[in-house]
């Protein structure tokens, strides 16, 4: 019966770009838009989710005024989360967004809903985001030394040698 129970468990999930070894790396005072997907691919037809922001120190937001989502059978709905780090955050400082989704209550009243929540965390560091310079071009490669100095070596010992054996014939 636990088998049975449990292919429909878990009717959805929730995927994000930023976890634990990845995190949202922003600078203080700064306001990214970041998007997660909602995932139906366990349950027919559209499964309507309700998404939620929990906890005491809110730095984000849904972009969407309505945060209940129609997740369609076999797609993916992204759902747009507005974070704005405080302007007095300081270099290091962590924070989690933390989001739950949960499915919707279908049916009247009375009816008992059993479902699973989805809860995700979204990491967020403060701290400075370094352009990547562009590689500048090596005006002398060592390739560029090598090449001749050994060549030129090579030439001398071979030099060398002939005129060596000139000698002895």
């Amino acid at each position: 019966l636990t088998v049975l129970l449990s292919f429909n468990a878990l009717a959805f999930g929730v995927s994000s770009p930023y976890y634990d070894s990845n995190p949202l790396v922003m600078n203080p005072g700064e306001v990214k838009d970041v998007y997660l997907e909602l995932q139906n691919f366990a349950e027919e037809g559209d499964m309507a989710v309700i998404a939620k922001i929990n906890g005491a120190e809110i730095i984000a937001n849904f972009i969407d005024k309505n945060s209940n989502y129609l997740v369609p059978y076999k797609t993916k709905v992204p759902v747009g989360i507005r974070v704005s780090v405080p302007q007095d955050a300081n270099i290091g400082d962590k924070y989690y967004v933390s989001l739950s989704f949960r499915p919707a209550a279908a049916g009247g009243a009375g009816m008992v809903q059993l479902g699973s929540e989805v809860s995700k965390s979204l990491p967020v560091i403060v701290g400075r985001v370094v352009e990547k310079q562009p590689e500048q071009e090596n005006k002398f490669p060592l390739a560029n030394i090598l090449i001749p100095v050994l060549s030129l070596i090579i030439l001398i010992i071979v030099v060398y040698f002939i005129r060596r054996r000139k000698r002895y014939v």
